[in-house]
């Protein structure tokens, strides 16, 4: 018998099969995500931003997202499409002169609403898609896409929004946006306020929206000691239970935590009315939050980062869901993503975030995006991935408080 060729033999099976063990154990561990829409290296100085995604009629996942960072252009939005239910995507194409943008589909048309820009000049635009995401108008005049492009007292017009929900209300779209009035300290030079057009109208052209009244961050009900940060943005439009419609904001409030405001949309989109007894209690308040209404239960349900330590205001290292019978009194339902890297708590709070989440109801489950700063981003909010997850029968979450 030749031993030294069995022996070979045996080597060579060895470094075949270990390595295949060790593959498939490392399979068989709980992932953050299921995919990755998009992945960029933090040395180039660009860092990947407002993740928003859609399920369209067809069954595709189509997402889109943003470049942010010093050396970014930041007017430019990627589209990419999944047609595996999320396992892996494809790049349709590069929008110029959109950010901070919402997908949403109407009468089989696919449509992105956000700004022109994130810097010194940002219109409020919207750019449609009839061939599922391959390509787009582009918003040239008021009749084409631009929706709102007037400043306060000459400056260039500074609109502020994030991906947050597109709700149908009463026949009508609605979407909540800011208005940049005043470089004040924190937050607090920002408005807010909703557009909205008529379900059968063009969306494209401006004359079909409406710009309800403006309302300036009420600095009443600040804490002692914040008030130099305080401010509102990123509002969720949410239907309440009783046919009422709502501006749900987040509120910075450094160094407190969980504070959000709820910003009462009358008269058919013309007006909004704050009243400072409307500050609420809001897990995650700090950091950017999306609430849907779950038709089927009633419930409002919301994906957060949810605070841990009021010591780190700032910690978006945890993704929850929260489930809530009225907008204003939340309860706790599932940790979805949370740092698995080993870290101490410091040193992940400062590296790592889960953030700006979008997500859908798809049939039992819910579909999220994250803007994900992970393993080797430079820090929390300079995240270098975007990130695509699932959470199977949402509903068996449900607190059984709120049952």
């Amino acid at each position: 018998m030749n031993y030294k060729r069995l022996f070979r033999h045996l080597l060579i099976l060895l470094w075949i099969f270990i390595p295949l063990n060790i593959a498939c154990d490392e399979s068989q561990m709980p992932s953050l995500w299921i995919s990755e829409v998009k992945w960029q290296d933090p040395q180039t100085g660009i860092y990947l931003g407002s993740p928003s995604l859609v399920k369209l009629t067809n069954g595709d996942i189509l997402v889109s997202f943003d470049y942010f960072g010093k050396q970014s252009t930041s007017n430019v939005t990627s589209i990419y499409l999944s047609k595996n239910n999320g396992l892996s995507w494809s790049h349709l194409t590069d929008l110029k002169g959109m950010f901070w943008g919402t997908l949403f589909t109407h009468k089989e048309n696919v449509y992105i609403l956000g700004t022109s820009a994130g810097v010194t000049f940002r219109s409020i635009v919207i750019m449609k898609s009839t061939d599922n995401g391959a390509t787009w108008t582009q918003p040239k005049s008021s009749k084409t896409g631009v929706l709102l492009d007037d400043g306060i007292d000459g400056r260039n017009p500074l609109y502020h929004c994030a991906p947050t929900p597109v709700v149908i209300h009463n026949g009508r779209i609605y979407k909540a946006f800011e208005n940049l009035t005043a470089f004040l300290p924190g937050m607090r030079g920002y408005n807010a306020f909703v557009i909205s057009a008529g379900v059968e109208d063009d969306l494209l052209n401006a004359s079909n929206w409406l710009k309800s009244s403006e309302v300036p961050y009420d600095t009443s009900k600040d804490p002692e000691g914040s008030r130099n940060t305080t401010g509102w943005i990123e509002g969720n439009v949410v239907e309440g239970h009783n046919g009422e419609l709502w501006d749900v904001l987040r509120v910075n409030s450094t160094p407190f935590v969980d504070r959000g405001a709820l910003i009462a949309i009358q008269d058919d989109g013309k007006n909004t009315c704050f009243n400072p007894d409307n500050f609420i209690t809001l897990p995650g308040g700090m950091s950017k939050f999306l609430i849907r209404k779950d038709q089927k239960t009633g419930l409002f349900f919301m994906l957060t980062n949810n605070n841990t330590n009021p010591s780190y205001p700032a910690q978006r290292n945890i993704l929850s869901l929260y489930v809530s019978k009225n907008l204003r009194n939340w309860v706790f339902a599932k940790t979805l993503m949370e740092d698995n890297q080993g870290l101490p708590f410091v040193e992940s709070v400062k590296s790592t975030g889960f953030q700006y989440p979008d997500w859908q109801f798809d049939s039992e489950d819910i579909i999220y995006l994250s803007r994900t700063a992970y393993n080797g981003a430079n820090n929390y909010h300079n995240s270098n991935r975007i990130t695509f997850g699932r959470l199977e029968n949402f509903r068996n979450y449900i607190p059984n408080a709120l049952k």
